[in-house]
This record gives structure tokens, C-alpha cells and sequence, in this order.
């Protein structure tokens, strides 16, 4: 009986985890510009790509008291709902692929209205505070997309604000652990 391999992160991703632990008051675009200094690749992620034909897969890559990372992988067409991230600061590199981030905003009496998409390109890092967003790979996409999240701090159990039908939700979004 063979033990499963431990997985462990390469050396990029060995150099932002000591980086993150370093960090002292964070913002998102202070995560950003963290961020944008490991260029990271699906090399660095091999451990933790893994792709469903039902939905996007959402694996956590490292959690600490202070942050948690997660690699998520998307086949074209699929999107995560509409969320925001708590008060966490967050910051998102898009590994593989092109992404597609529509926006939204919070109007009154817990609805919110879309203002606007964009692509987020291979090797792009973003993060906004404040940000009601959907995420995923565009359905007219031919290619697979992998993104790696950073929270800080981590999300609680719920997975902040999910809203449906222009209405806010508060529900689970299944994470695959490691």
C-alpha cells in the first residue's frame, strides 16, 4: 500500500508564502502588487489543477490564521455565482486562459445590478476592494482557464455574499480541501 505523495509548493510559490507570512496591514492592491512580483504558471500548480465537467473546481492551496490561497480551474462556459469577499483583501492571478469578471454593484434593499464585464488575460493580476463580482471562462472559450485566489484574511464558513436574482444569498460554495 503506497502513501499518497505530500503536496508540496515548488520554489515561486515557496517565495509568496513567505512573502504573505511577512505581510503586515493588507489591502487588496497592496495583495496585487504582492502578487504581480511571482509570476506564477501551471508548473507551479500542477499539484492542485484539476478540472469537472459539472462545475469549476475551487482547491485550497495553503491556509493560515492570516490567509488562505486557492487554485481554481474552469472548463468554458462555467462561472462561479455572484459573491463579494467579506471585508477580505483579495487579489487574483489568472494562471491559464482568459477570463471573464462581470461586475456589480450594490443598490438598495439587498439587490444588486451588473455595470460592467471585462477579460482578465493570462499573467494578469487583479483585486478590488469592495468587489460584487461573477468569474469564470466564457462559453465561446476553447481553452481551459486556472486562476489562483488570495484572501487575507480567510473567508469564515460562508463564502461572503452570494446573490441570486439580484438578491443577496449567503450559502456554501463547495471547496475542494487538501
Amino acid at each position: 500500500m503506497s502513501t499518497p505523495a505530500i503536496k508540496r509548493p515548488g520554489k515561486m510559490l515557496s517565495e509568496l508564502l513567505v512573502q504573505l507570512e511577512r505581510a503586515g496591514e493588507v489591502t487588496s492592491q497592496s495583495l496585487v502588487q504582492l502578487l504581480a512580483r511571482f509570476p506564477l504558471g501551471e508548473d507551479d500548480l500542477l499539484h492542485w489543477i484539476s478540472f469537472s465537467q459539472d462545475h469549476y473546481v475551487r482547491t485550497r492551496v495553503h491556509l493560515t490564521p492570516n490567509y488562505e490561497i486557492f487554485c481554481c480551474c474552469w472548463l468554458p462556459g462555467q462561472f462561479s455565482p455572484i459573491h463579494d469577499h467579506f471585508s477580505s483583501a483579495a487579489a487574483i492571478q489568472v494562471i491559464k486562459g482568459t477570463a471573464t469578471e462581470t461586475l456589480y454593484q450594490y443598490k438598495s434593499q439587498g439587490k444588486v445590478v451588473r455595470t460592467e464585464s471585462r477579460e482578465r488575460r493570462q499573467g494578469t493580476v487583479y483585486g478590488e476592494a469592495n468587489l460584487i463580482h461573477e468569474l469564470g471562462n466564457a462559453p465561446s472559450s476553447s481553452k481551459e482557464l486556472v486562476t489562483l485566489h488570495v484572501y487575507f484574511p480567510p473567508f469564515p464558513t460562508v463564502n461572503g455574499g452570494v446573490y441570486e436574482g439580484g438578491r443577496v444569498l449567503h450559502e456554501w460554495i463547495p471547496t475542494k480541501q487538501n
